[in-house]
């Protein structure tokens, strides 16, 4: 019976509990405010680890861990920005070094049934 009742007054101490307050925000766009928002946070969590009770303690840390996540996360999708960006200018870079190449080689290797055909248009390329 004392269970049973224990239960109910933790049960209903739940249904009046105010609501939690969340204490780390984590926004897709980062800007100044988002950034300063985070500095003031991890203070707040620091402030949070030299306290005395343990349970202030592991919420601080933990909130440090949230933090550090959601910094990761932002340098993780401008990493991957700036990734793409430069395969794209690889990708680019690539396709005008094999056009080059192809112009090259057709050139000299253009109408070849001779030796004396190949040093003659790569003879005629470097002059050019």
């Amino acid at each position: 019976m004392k269970k049973l009742m224990l239960l109910f007054l933790v049960s209903v101490s739940f249904l009046f509990a105010p609501p939690p307050i969340s204490d780390l925000i984590i926004y897709e766009d980062v800007n100044q405010d988002v950034e300063n928002y985070y500095a003031e946070r991890d203070s707040v969590f620091n402030d949070w680890i030299l306290d005395v009770n343990p349970t202030v303690i592991n919420n601080g840390y933990f909130g440090l861990a949230a933090l550090e996540l959601a910094h990761s996360k932002y340098f993780i999708d401008t990493m991957l920005v700036d990734a793409e960006s430069s395969f794209i200018g690889f990708q680019n870079y690539a396709m005008e070094s094999l056009g080059f190449i192809n112009y090259l080689i057709g050139n000299i290797f253009q109408d070849v049934n001779e030796p004396k055909d190949f040093i003659h248009n790569l003879t005629e390329y470097f002059k050019s």
